[in-house]
């Protein structure tokens, strides 16, 4: 489920950081971001647990209700804590506004997929005007099946070549 709305998170702002969990898998995942963030666009996101001190800026909660509660209580301000309840295994909500993101998932496979998620708005956003802004939406979505894969052909194609990026 998609809705869109009006403006961007500027993830190049100063003083944007990532708010985390305290989970492993998160503290990974927040490193992702940070990593591709940095690598494709130049921009420092640096994160931080939620037991540090608070921060002025933009800010990407990123994490499971149960490890990060102020993911609960932006959730609930805005209607979703029953979806997200709702949600099976793998599931994840994305809401991006002009300050804050919140990419919530249902278990560590969840958290990892809605940090993907993001990340791929953060690169529509860059396209339009080379900036990694992500759009502001509200992303609810989970695995209708048990299994995930793809397929690469290495036909030899000159478009498609076969590089560690494209892979990844």
């Amino acid at each position: 489920e998609l809705k869109t709305d009006q403006g961007s998170l500027d993830t190049s702002a100063p003083g944007t950081h990532i708010l985390l969990g305290n989970a492993p898998e998160e503290i990974r995942i927040g490193g992702v971001i940070h990593q591709e963030l940095s690598r494709t666009y130049g921009v420092s996101v640096p994160s931080r647990t939620h037991a540090s001190p608070a921060t002025v800026g933009n800010t990407i909660l990123l994490g499971r209700s149960d490890t990060l509660p102020r993911i609960e209580s932006e959730l609930a301000k805005r209607g979703l804590s029953e979806r997200f309840s709702a949600l099976p295994p793998e599931g994840y909500i994305v809401v991006v506004e002009p300050n804050l993101a919140i990419l919530a998932g249902k278990d560590g496979r969840g958290t990892y997929y809605a940090a993907r998620t993001f990340l791929q708005l953060t690169a529509h956003g860059a396209r339009r005007d080379r900036s990694p802004d992500a759009p502001c939406c509200t992303i609810i979505d989970w695995p209708d099946k048990p299994v995930r894969g793809y397929m690469i052909f290495t036909s030899g194609w000159p478009q498609d070549p076969l590089t560690e990026d494209m892979l990844k």
